[in-house]
């Protein structure tokens, strides 16, 4: 934190500049890789203390009254000639105040922008969420916030190891086939309903394990040439009464006046009634029937 603030100019250059909070803080820190020195002088050792307590002096309040006593009895106790390894414990008791003297943001502002956790309890509580995939409590801005969500259920951490490791799924080519569903029953007018029920996965698990994601005439394989059509027009439109066909199979299909009968444009007809009525389709599209 006592590093200065630096923009970045059009040309590519850097400006730097010091606030008086980044001078206080470099101040600080500069007192603090002293305190920590060893092998000093006893001269040198008094000269840090004196600077660290004129630094501390400017505010009154607990902590800082322990460190002044601190001090106090370090110079006592190196004028009376204590060893220096006597002087650790209170040396180290004297670094670690000095330490949390540099982190309170009302003795050295700058660091505030630093410190994840507020110091007003007020503020911490009001600002800490639960994630409930890594059971760990976190600060608001470890989490994506989004105008339709309500609650916060799982971090920014935990979302991006999900994307990371999730297989993912292209249903384009099924929302197409599905939107031509839809377009193909508009046409008959007849109240349909089971159709506009159906999802990208239903479509999906259709094609893929009914109908092996190809026509039943032909065996094109490209589901952008695809649609799926009623078997039985004169029904309405369900997953035990479809066909996957092309597009140009599909409206000689749908121009038969009875799947009963073959006709010319539609050679395969009765070998696909057979496999329609065959117990190996029944027993695929029996859950679709279940659900519906």
């Amino acid at each position: 934190c006592s590093a200065p603030k630096i923009w970045r100019r059009p040309d590519g250059q850097d400006i730097e500049m010091d606030t008086q909070f980044t001078i206080r803080a470099r101040e600080l820190q500069s007192i603090y890789q002293c305190i920590m020195l060893k092998d000093l002088s006893q001269d040198e050792r008094l000269d840090i203390l004196l600077t660290l307590k004129h630094t501390v002096k400017e505010h009154e309040c607990k902590l800082t009254q322990e460190i002044l006593e601190l001090i106090d009895r370090e110079v006592d106790l190196m004028m009376r000639g204590v060893k220096t390894n006597n002087l650790e414990g209170l040396r180290k008791r004297i670094t670690t105040l000095l330490f949390h003297y540099i982190k309170t943001p009302l003795f050295n502002p700058e660091v505030a922008r630093h410190l994840k956790v507020p110091q007003d309890p007020l503020k911490f509580y009001d600002k800490i969420y639960f994630c409930h995939s890594c059971q760990l409590y976190l600060p608001s801005v470890e989490f994506s916030v989004s105008p339709t969500l309500r609650r916060m259920y799982r971090c920014r951490h935990c979302v991006n190891l999900e994307n990371e490791i999730e297989k993912r799924e292209s249903f384009l080519k099924y929302k197409c086939l599905l939107q031509r569903l839809y377009f193909s029953e508009a046409d008959f007018a007849d109240d349909s309903q089971i159709a506009y029920l159906m999802q990208l996965q239903d479509i999906k698990y259709l094609t893929e394990n009914i109908w092996a994601s190809q026509s039943v005439l032909s065996a094109w394989d490209d589901l952008n040439d695809l649609v799926m059509v009623r078997w039985d027009k004169s029904m309405e439109w369900s997953p035990w009464n479809c066909i996957l066909l092309t597009k140009d199979e599909g409206a000689a299909h749908l121009k038969l006046e009875s799947i009963e009968e073959p006709s010319v444009c539609h050679p395969a007809s009765l070998n696909t009634h057979s496999f329609l009525n065959s117990s190996s389709f029944c027993s695929k599209s029996k859950p679709f029937q279940n659900a519906l």
